[in-house]
């Protein structure tokens, strides 16, 4: 659009009489005329007529005493002077004149110059909202195009996604068909073609969820099917019809199929294949150089183990992004996924070393297409946090954001002493105190003699280690852990808090002695933490909804408190 062309298009507009204001403020002086000299010149003319011929005075019938005054010598001085005042006082009267007309004549050329600069300023402002206008339009109809395109794709989509459902479920068939056929004519180990059958329901799962609508809706309707046969189930125990749909899983099994293909080869042990296999005992693994796993027995959830399998991968993908880079990697601080149970809710925290979401971020990260991974070597998606979301949605869970901080054990504290009474293989028993401060918001240690804080401290012992009782100087409380007996190093970690130890014990053994090492964590991070309802908790109902209710329903209702009558409760 150019400038010129849209303002000789542009037209004046027209003010109505109450719009067009009081008009001009200033009022011109009249002209001041001489009337003082005017009279005196005429007067003085007639006085010399009768002075030049004594007998028009006579002819116009002056008195004799004032013909006498008239002709006499000092009547011309008189005179003079009275003609003299009256020029004076003329043109002082002229000049005040002309002083108020100059003033006036400048304050209405201001007003003159400032209504013209308001109207160039008006036309300016029309010009500009006549550009506005036009992009507006612009932007409207390109907008309008592209939903309708949008809405063109979509049922494209609806369309492809219908025919790569059809052909899915084939081809998944036939796969299946085959792994069972290979199973049972093999006469080794079956375990690969178990992985496989297992790798395949995976993705069919998977498939199925990319080709649906809406993710949440989609898991809801699996969660409400679910509900209604698990309740069936409950009430009629020994009904020997079997439901072709899996209703309940065990959140350990989902944890384990997301976390093991992170775990490295070394941590997978019998003992820890023999922990997996009795649900009833919590399932650690500390020792991996990844992933720090903590997982309590929990009751059951509804719906397909997959779908927590996805949930879980996501978050794992995301927490792996920040483990591998330089600035926040640390051997001892490492990924962290932790299950428990508490009031009929899975409780699930992921965490990892990366930097603090911001308040205004954490909800935005959630939806699609954000990501928070801008960076050069890697362009995310936006997709793993928006799945995320959508799965614990159709879950009816929740998911919340925690930045992780090296908090001090109280507002007013400066360090908090740690107390460690080591139990040596003679029976001897030696005590260890360390401090832990915060440098620059980072935990350094302190031995009692004064030093500079240091990021460890260690201790020379004459004996191995066997046991070691810690006590915390601020809470008072005592836990006795036992040191392992395996060979190499070995690792304890802060037992007051296991699902983010703050500090690590480490025992290298020698051949005489032993040499312990004490490391405060810098345990800065975020942790992800997802809520999902068990099976349990959905038929008898959650206490914690319950007590949301009013809030839900204020929210719900803003829309209408503007319509709502005065007065109206």
């Amino acid at each position: 659009m150019k400038p010129a062309e849209t303002t000789d298009n542009i037209s004046e507009p027209e003010l109505t009489a109450g719009e067009q204001g009081p008009g001009p403020t200033v009022r011109l002086p009249r002209p001041a005329f001489p009337v003082c000299s005017a009279l005196a010149a005429l007067g003085s003319a007639m006085v010399l007529l009768v002075r030049a011929d004594p007998s028009l005075g006579t002819f116009y019938q002056v008195p004799p005493d004032w013909l006498q005054l008239l002709l006499r010598p000092e009547a011309l001085y008189a005179l003079a002077c009275l003609l003299l005042l009256a020029l004076l006082a003329d043109t002082r009267r002229h000049v005040r004149r002309q002083r108020a007309l100059q003033m006036a004549l400048n304050q209405l050329q201001d007003e003159n110059r400032t209504l013209w600069q308001q109207r160039h300023e008006l036309r300016l402002r029309a010009q500009t909202y006549s550009g506005h206008a036009d992009r507006l339009k612009r932007f409207i109809s390109d907008k309008l195009l592209d939903y309708i395109e949008y809405d063109e794709k979509f049922l494209h989509f609806q369309s492809i996604a219908a025919e790569v459902r059809h052909n899915g479920v084939i081809a998944f068939d036939r796969v299946q068909i085959a792994l069972q056929k290979a199973m049972d004519q093999a006469d080794r180990d079956t375990a690969d073609y178990r992985e496989a059958s297992v790798q395949m329901r995976y993705l069919w799962d998977l498939l199925d969820l990319a080709t649906t609508d809406n993710l949440a809706l989609y898991i809801g309707n699996l969660q409400a099917q679910c509900e209604e046969r698990y309740y069936q189930k409950l009430l009629n125990p020994e009904d020997p019809e079997p439901t072709p749909l899996t209703i309940d899983y065990s959140p350990r099994l989902a944890v384990w199929q997301a976390v093991r293909p992170l775990l490295h080869e070394q941590t997978l042990t019998d003992a820890l294949r023999q922990q997996l296999d009795t649900p009833e005992q919590p399932l650690l693994v500390e020792q991996d150089p990844l992933l720090a796993l903590r997982l309590l027995p929990t009751g059951p959830l509804l719906g397909k183990a997959n779908h927590l399998t996805l949930l879980l991968d996501n978050l794992l993908k995301n927490a792996q992004f920040y483990a591998h880079k330089r600035a926040y990697r640390h051997r001892h601080n490492r990924i962290r996924l932790n299950m428990d149970e508490t009031d009929g809710l899975i409780r699930l925290r992921v965490y990892n070393r990366g930097p603090h979401i911001p308040a205004t971020e954490q909800d935005r990260i959630f939806h699609l297409g954000y990501s928070t991974r801008r960076v050069q070597e890697h362009h995310g998606k936006g997709l793993g946090l928006f799945f995320v979301q959508e799965i614990v949605r159709g879950y009816d869970g929740r998911i919340l954001i925690h930045n992780e901080d090296n908090a001090r054990p109280e507002p007013t504290a400066d360090s908090l002493a740690w107390h460690f009474r080591f139990r040596l293989s003679n029976g001897d028993l030696v005590h260890e105190t360390a401090q832990v401060v915060l440098v620059d918001g980072q935990p350094r240690v302190r031995m009692p003699e004064p030093a500079e804080p240091e990021r460890q401290c260690a201790w020379s012992l004459r004996k191995a280690v066997t046991a070691v009782e810690v006590s915390c100087a601020h809470s008072g409380e005592q836990v006795e852990l036992t040191v392992p007996t395996a060979e190499g190093t070995q690792a304890l970690y802060d037992p007051f808090r296991p699902e983010l130890p703050h500090w690590v014990l480490e025992f290298h053994p020698r051949k005489r002695g032993c040499r312990v090492v004490f490391e405060p964590l810098d345990v800065r991070g975020v942790t992800f933490e997802v809520l999902l309802p068990t099976a349990e908790s959905r038929l008898e109902g959650s206490q914690s909804d319950l007590a949301d209710i009013d809030d839900e329903v204020e929210r719900l209702n803003e829309p209408f408190a503007a319509a709502q009558p005065e007065g109206y409760r």
